[in-house]
């Protein structure tokens, strides 16, 4: 994500004429608990919100085969989080979730909507 176009314009670089058989990474699972927040390490209220504009700095790499992550998916309403936006996602298919741990990261759900997290790696491709 960096600091503005700098980091877009380093993958162009690098990527001229390759294909990048795979991009791995592990966002941090950080639920923002205050007013002030700092992009690069708050996740927000559901603590993903960095991996979403990792995932959309992804759409911007003219060519890839897969994407790996390593990420926790809270759980609210029923419902987990990532599961459910990447079901939306029109850019990319889920190939595999696994789950690593059921119950993660427990304390940070206090006093949030948040009523479990799961630690999950997921693997993407392009559709």
């Amino acid at each position: 994500i960096g600091s503005g176009n700098h980091s877009l314009n380093t993958v162009r670089e690098f990527q001229k004429g390759r294909e990048i058989d795979l991009i791995v990474f592990n966002p941090p699972l950080v639920v923002s608990h205050s007013a002030e927040k700092v992009t690069y390490r708050d996740g927000g209220d559901m603590g993903v919100e960095i991996l979403f504009l990792f995932l959309n700095f992804i759409k911007t790499i003219e060519s890839f085969k897969e994407v790996w992550f390593i990420c926790g998916d809270p759980e609210v309403g029923g419902k987990r989080v990532v599961q459910s936006q990447l079901k939306k996602e029109s850019y990319f298919s889920v190939n595999e979730r696994r789950v690593l741990k059921e119950r993660f990261n427990q304390e940070l759900i206090h006093n949030t909507s948040i009523t479990n997290i799961e630690l999950v790696i997921y693997k993407l491709k392009k559709r």
